[in-house]
């Protein structure tokens, strides 16, 4: 072989082998988790702080809950308002904001229910219209009242409640205007000394009355 074909070849050799050498060089980018940015379809922590949880210009450990299974907020909780209600994969404690009437609820397990109560703090339906019949009769049915017998205020009347009860005069009044039937229905409010049992209520007009005896018959109206 003669010396320029040689030295071409060497030449070559040495122009090719570092192009095959780069070929095959591995790069590893290493990365933190949790990066400052970033979207995850799941994340699952034992506790979890959101901001400066104990309010000293920090961002440490020292912000995190003590137990595991809590969540510190170094503010609030912010709801994504929903235009229904969740219809599907429902748990028991789930909470939701229902953008149709600006309200808090929360999932018994059963039924969605408003948190707080609804429009009179304590009581959230007004069963449909029963009687007539004695006091301790209305008190038996309301004990023993469906929610699928009632005109329920929340929308859901397809769950069977325990907690139907005879109402007082206050609980009662939430619903005036409401009631179209001028009849007069029991209520659960002691009687004053004008009045020898429980109180009659009127819920279309407002207008409170007193029986002679709860052996007499008068209306029916629930509440829960």
């Amino acid at each position: 072989m003669s010396k320029l074909k040689f030295y071409l070849l060497a030449l070559g050799f040495s122009l090719v082998v570092p192009f095959l050498s780069l070929a095959e060089d591995t790069i590893t980018i290493t990365t933190y988790y949790p990066s400052p940015y970033g979207a995850y379809n799941k994340l699952q922590s034992n506790k979890l702080a959101v901001g400066d949880t104990n309010d000293d210009s920090e961002m440490t450990s020292s912000d995190q809950p003590p137990a595991n299974g809590q969540i510190y907020t170094a503010r609030s909780i912010i709801l994504k308002p929903q235009s229904s209600l969740p219809g599907t994969d429902l748990i028991k404690g789930e909470v939701a904001y229902n953008n149709a009437d600006n309200k808090l609820y929360s999932y018994d397990g059963s039924a969605w229910a408003a948190v707080g109560g609804g429009l009179s703090g304590s009581v959230t339906a007004l069963s449909a219209e029963a009687g007539p019949d004695t006091f301790p009769n209305a008190a038996a049915y309301c004990r023993n009242l469906s929610a699928a017998a009632a005109v329920s205020l929340i929308g859901d009347t397809s769950t069977t409640y325990t907690d139907w009860r005879l109402p007082t005069i206050s609980e009662l009044a939430v619903f005036v205007g409401a009631v179209t039937s001028t009849r007069y229905a029991w209520t659960a409010s002691t009687s004053s000394p004008d009045c020898n049992s429980m109180f009659l209520y009127n819920s279309a007009t407002g207008y409170p009355a007193c029986p002679t005896y709860t052996s007499e018959s008068y209306y029916i109206r629930c509440v829960r």
